[in-house]
């Protein structure tokens, strides 16, 4: 699988939100301080967080495998 693209998030009213970023394939990535910065990851539609890190790129290593086990779950792509 390609490493995710990010984009910065926007508001319903098209405003960027800070420090948060949606991949091509809809995984919304923010920046949170607990209390050291970390990037906390959650899955498209969902409400709340499945991963946390503090390396953007092992945030895109953690989405990767997840859409991976997703595609094997489901066998969709």
């Amino acid at each position: 699988m390609a490493t995710p693209k990010w984009k910065p998030k926007l508001n319903r009213d098209g405003v960027v939100v800070p420090q948060c970023w949606v991949t091509d394939s809809g995984y919304t990535v923010a920046r949170v301080f607990l209390p050291e910065p970390v990037l906390m990851i959650t899955r498209p539609g969902g409400a709340e967080a499945f991963a946390y890190t503090p390396d953007a790129g092992e945030a895109c290593a953690l989405i990767v495998a997840d859409l991976e086990a997703c595609v094997a779950k489901d066998g969709v792509e």
